[in-house]
């Protein structure tokens, strides 16, 4: 079967199905449980399979879809998932969660952010102060799979939280904390909401009896040279498969606050093979930590960076670059209805260009087929070419 991307239309986020031979891969799962199980299915049917559920970081609008993947009743088979290695940085959110969500409210109690805008920010600059002695720093013990399975065993046993941080432990902090103030009420709730879904699909892929997979991008950093997923069919372009590592040398507030860092959000590709163009999935990244793949001679499909937005100008000026010998890109945009976005660096590319949302209220969503046909990345279906 020829190489085949679908960007769902998940109204809020990425998601990106890739199918390349009898490979099958998910890139992230869009904002929705049960919209990305409905589209999932439509796609591969209700008993079909995922080689790879992929989350790049722990923004709600990449991993709160796929945990639709493991609810009760879902029948979608997952073989594996691929997470960033930063989650578990603090295996205590999995198997005392208690004392980890107690830490977590003293370290919101005089933290300054007021939305995810400004964790992504903060983790952004937290993992750029982060020096080359400290990425070498022994910063716990490496946990092998026996230790990592009985860390998820003991997730499991214990049971979930509820769905929402608003009912556990939130209100019980705020009713029988004096001290708690509305704002530090909200700071609290919004980043207890991050960990919780951190610690819902680890346990999630867990109980489903899909091998987890980890990704670290500072173990990347370290080295400079990617390694892992399927060589030579789909890798890590900024990240090592690499084993976590036990420890607490980061609060519970700076963990979380890593964990939706644009600056370290996980790419994926496909590389080019005989008769296929390569696959870019750049997730929320600006592709700021030298990007060093193999010159593209077809054209590639590239995800755009961050939904379009602005804030990810530099990435293009990088992809440009990267593919200036190949005749053009092609680019896909996953995206709710946003004023804001795409950002003008965007709107400069030329075609071929292809939204599952343009800007405009009155232009209908759309999933967006492409597949190589005559070694090159062709729509499929009634496409929509991108109008923003």
């Amino acid at each position: 079967m020829p190489r085949q991307l679908i960007a769902l239309p998940v109204n809020q986020g990425d998601a990106f199905f890739f199918r390349s031979g009898k490979r099958r891969v998910l890139v992230d799962g869009g904002g929705n449980k049960a919209q990305l199980l409905q589209l999932l299915t439509q796609v591969i049917g209700a008993s079909g399979y995922i080689d790879a559920a992929i989350c790049t970081h722990a923004d709600f609008d990449h991993v709160n879809g796929l945990l639709g993947l493991f609810l009760p009743g879902a029948t979608i088979k997952v073989r594996e998932v691929w997470l960033p290695g930063r989650w578990l940085a603090r295996p205590d959110l999995l198997t005392h969660p208690g004392a980890f969500f107690d830490e977590l409210f003293e370290d919101t109690a005089q933290a300054q952010f007021n939305d995810e805008d400004d964790l992504e920010r903060q983790g952004g600059e937290l993992s750029s102060r982060e020096t080359f002695e400290e990425r070498n720093s022994d910063r716990g013990d490496e946990l092998n799979a026996p230790e990592l399975e009985e860390i998820l065993d003991q997730a499991s046993r214990r049971g979930g939280l509820p769905q929402s941080p608003f009912y556990w432990p939130f209100w019980d902090y705020v009713l029988h904390l004096p001290y708690s103030t509305p704002s530090h009420a909200q700071r609290f709730a919004l980043v207890a909401d991050i960990a919780q879904r951190i610690r819902e699909l680890l346990v999630g892929a867990y109980q489903h009896g899909a091998r987890i997979r980890l990704f670290d991008f500072s173990a990347f950093k370290r080295v400079g040279v990617p390694s892992g997923g399927w060589p030579g069919e789909f890798e890590p372009v900024n990240s090592r498969e690499d084993r976590p590592k036990s420890g607490r040398s980061l609060s519970a507030l700076d963990y979380l606050r890593l964990t939706v860092s644009n600056r370290e959000s996980l790419v994926f590709w496909a590389p080019e093979q005989a008769n296929a163009p390569c696959a870019l999935f750049c997730a929320d990244s600006d592709l700021g930590f030298g990007m060093q793949l193999k010159v593209p001679s077809r054209a590639p499909v590239v995800t755009a960076p961050h939904h379009g937005a602005e804030s990810n100008a530099s990435a293009y000026n990088v992809l440009n670059t990267w593919a200036a010998s190949a005749p053009g890109i092609t680019w896909v945009r996953s995206d709710r209805l946003q004023k804001k976005r795409p950002g003008q660096t965007f709107l400069g590319l030329p075609q071929p260009r292809f939204c599952t949302r343009c800007r405009f209220p009155n232009v209908s969503t759309q999933a967006v087929r492409l597949s190589v046909q005559a070694g090159l990345w062709q729509p499929t279906g009634s496409v929509s070419r991108c109008i923003c």
